[in-house]
């Protein structure tokens, strides 16, 4: 994320106990070396040492703060879920002898699962670092990133359903997955959840301004000729919902994000 202070945040909110103000210090020098360094690099080849940058040409509205609280309860009742019943699936799975003694068994059945759900659709056969740049891509700027389905405004319900019902499957699969006998973790998959579900309250709620027109709440947007919301925001907060939802983070990932 390129958040040198963001990343000591984490450390000094979520994996520390007891943490020093002169091991702060230390923490914050070896960031600042750890993304300059990535910065000089380049591994990723793309000049950009921020993964997930994201660049808007849409400034928000006063009005959609109640918006962004209500995806803020959403993100948070789904990180809620994830807290309640992924602890349930690893505690079934370290009490059953069978999946003890077959655990690479267990690792290839829950693939299988996954491929099963993931591939008839070719957004969710994504990486996870594409899929996230596509839901928080501009439709008002149509670039590689863009996809023509996620910006389409006749099948506006169809595509808000579509991103729910991804954002079930991705929430599903990342209860049952997180706990297995592979490296991964849950930051990514959270943004992704969350991403999903923002970016298709952003979409329902562009398709009410466009179906009850410029009144009530919508007023505000009688003096601009541009669309006045735009789902991308609604997909980043969404991803900042969950994943404090999940992780019950405050003040880093504001920073981060």
């Amino acid at each position: 994320f390129g958040a040198p202070v963001g990343g000591v945040l984490f450390a000094l909110e979520e994996a520390s106990t007891y943490f020093p103000p002169k091991m702060m210090w230390r923490a914050l020098f070896c960031a600042i070396i750890a993304t300059l360094s990535v910065q000089l690099l380049n591994p990723n080849k793309s000049k950009k040492f921020v993964v997930f940058e994201v660049t808007y040409h849409h400034q928000w509205m006063l009005v959609e703060v109640v918006f962004f609280a209500l995806v803020g309860v959403v993100g948070g009742m789904a990180g809620a879920t994830f807290n309640t019943y992924n602890p349930r699936v690893v505690a079934r799975r370290k009490g059953s002898a069978l999946m003890k003694a077959w655990p690479i068994t267990e690792v290839m059945l829950v693939t299988l699962l996954t491929c099963v759900i993931d591939f008839p659709f070719a957004l969710m056969r994504l990486s996870n670092s594409d899929f996230l740049a596509l839901l928080f891509s501009d439709c008002s700027v149509r670039d590689a990133k863009t996809d023509a389905s996620l910006c389409s405004t006749a099948f506006s319900d169809q595509v808000a359903i579509f991103l729910v019902g991804c954002a079930c499957a991705k929430l599903f699969l990342a209860i049952i997955s997180n706990g297995l006998k592979v490296p991964g973790g849950i930051f990514v998959p959270s943004l992704i959840i969350g991403a999903l579900l923002g970016r298709a309250m952003g979409v329902v709620i562009q398709t009410l301004h466009r179906g009850l027109g410029d009144v009530g709440a919508f007023a505000v947007c009688t003096s601009s000729s541009a669309s006045c919301f735009d789902p991308a925001i609604y997909a980043i907060v969404g991803s900042a919902a969950m994943l404090a939802g999940v992780t019950r983070m405050t003040v880093s990932i504001v920073v981060i994000m």
